[in-house]
């Protein structure tokens, strides 16, 4: 089956800067229109994965791999000092802010989708995490990036 970790491993040595991102300043990084457009489009991606996951009957290959994803989450959390930075403001513990940084639902989209998992949501949010940013919300089709970490 799926080496779950195999994709986060990759994704955790990258540094470019996806075309899917626009940096911006701090304020703007809490928009809450912004910040709600990425929950939902994040919501809409977990459901549907979840439901994926569900109708292949790959729940205990999932559980096996989300418990490895979060782990792997809080080791490359601790490599990102913005992550960190924005961490503190937030007040959120390693396992909340991992919970934020799509690392299982990136895991369950490779599980669902292993020749296509590049497109979608999770992944890409994980991909702009790698990149040593924080996706702090969602507008017109991209992820809105804080620049002032």
């Amino acid at each position: 089956m799926l080496d779950g970790l195999r994709m986060i491993r990759i994704l955790e040595g990258k540094r470019v800067l996806s075309c899917d991102m626009v940096i911006v300043g701090l304020s703007e990084a809490f928009d809450p229109e912004a910040r709600e457009a990425f929950e939902e489009r994040s919501c809409e991606a977990w459901e549907r994965m979840r439901m994926a996951i569900l109708e292949r009957g790959l729940a205990a290959e999932w559980e096996r791999l989300f418990a490895e994803a979060c782990r792997a989450g809080v080791g490359v959390l601790a490599a990102s000092p913005c992550a960190q930075r924005l961490q503190q403001l937030l007040g959120l513990s390693d396992e909340m802010m991992v919970a934020y940084l799509s690392f299982s639902g990136a895991v369950g989209e490779a599980l669902v989708w292993p020749d296509d998992y590049q497109t979608r949501f999770a992944n890409r949010v994980v991909e702009v995490f790698s990149a040593g940013y924080w996706p702090c919300g969602w507008r017109d089709g991209k992820f809105l990036v804080c620049g002032e970490c």
